[in-house]
């Protein structure tokens, strides 16, 4: 609020006028560094198996380093092109897989902080 002088009053050491306060920034995850071991169990949990979209959250469980439902599909796609290049190495001795990976559905609080980014909206 501004006094006679039209300086903004303070109290507290706080400056009180009419703007509104900026979220903090949301920290981001660093990005998962797979391992031998971390491919390997990723391979186990996908072989054979259609990974439908609400099958991420519970394979990120599965690993103490919690990669994102996004680092898993990612990872996947890339392993799937490996397998997709050898095959057709193979000269036709190989099929290809009739499995299906689907990509992660998000969480309704990311995606309603995304809708609300759309719409320039800020976060409370």
């Amino acid at each position: 609020m501004a006094n006679s002088s039209g300086e903004n009053a303070t109290t507290n050491n706080t400056t009180t006028n009419n703007t509104t306060s900026v979220p903090a920034a949301v920290e981001e995850k660093p990005k998962t560094v797979w391992t031998e071991d971390m491919d390997r169990k990723l391979l186990l949990f996908s072989m054979g198996n259609e990974i439908a979209s609400e099958h991420y959250k519970k394979i990120s469980n599965a690993f103490d380093e919690k990669p994102t439902p996004q680092e898993i599909y990612e990872r996947l796609l890339e392993h799937r092109r490996r397998q997709t290049a050898a095959i057709d190495a193979s000269n036709g001795r190989l099929e290809h897989p009739h499995t299906t990976i689907h990509p992660p559905v998000q969480d309704e609080e990311e995606k309603d902080g995304e809708d609300a980014a759309e719409n320039g909206e800020e976060g409370a």
